[in-house]
């Protein structure tokens, strides 16, 4: 994974977890593939979130029979390949949509 970091991030009742966050460029990755991708980032990688790099268009958010969330964006000027964020299971239940 590029960029792999791991953050503590204080939660609201003041505790800190560790956060482990990285980028990756799936460029050519599509949709009917983004499964076994997660599969595979899974089995190689302890992550919480990952922000997607080139990642398709799509109107809506794709949540996973595993219960990870993929946030995408709809539409990006210009025709280009739009980033997304996905996120691990673990962090779905307080994942929110903003913007």
């Amino acid at each position: 994974m590029h960029g792999l970091l791991p953050v503590n991030l204080e939660t609201s009742a003041g505790t800190f977890v560790e956060l482990h966050v990285g980028t990756w460029n799936v460029a050519g990755l599509g949709e009917d593939s983004i499964d076994l991708f997660i599969e595979q980032l899974s089995d190689h990688y302890t992550w919480d979130v990952v922000c997607l790099q080139e990642t398709f268009t799509r109107t809506d958010g794709i949540e996973f029979s595993s219960g990870h969330l993929l946030f995408l964006s709809s539409t990006l000027e210009g025709g280009l390949r739009c980033p997304a964020i996905l996120v691990n299971q673990r962090w779905a239940s307080v994942s929110r949509v903003i913007g």
